[in-house]
């Protein structure tokens, strides 16, 4: 479960995704935690049903390229391990 902070009066949304901790400052201030918990259990239910895109939730953050290198790895680490069998 992720958490919700308070920094310089604006909420931060802090989770885990692909084995990465996630802090990401929001415009939200301190009256909108209700908002931004919704979206965090948004956020956590997309990871775990494995249809989370980082971009669609923080367009502008710094974690986008990370995610994007890691899921390409991940396609290619896949790509590599998959075994062709042949009858003979």
């Amino acid at each position: 479960m992720g958490s919700i902070n308070l920094r310089n009066g604006k909420l931060v949304a802090d989770f885990r995704y692909m084995n990465q901790r996630c802090r990401e400052q929001t415009q939200l201030s301190n009256t909108s935690a209700k908002r931004l918990t919704c979206l965090l259990k948004t956020i956590e239910a997309e990871i775990l049903l494995g249809n989370f895109q980082y971009p669609k939730y923080f367009i502008n953050s710094k974690k986008v390229q990370l995610f994007d290198d890691l899921n390409e790895r991940k396609k290619l680490h896949h790509n590599n391990s998959t075994v062709l069998m042949h009858q003979q």
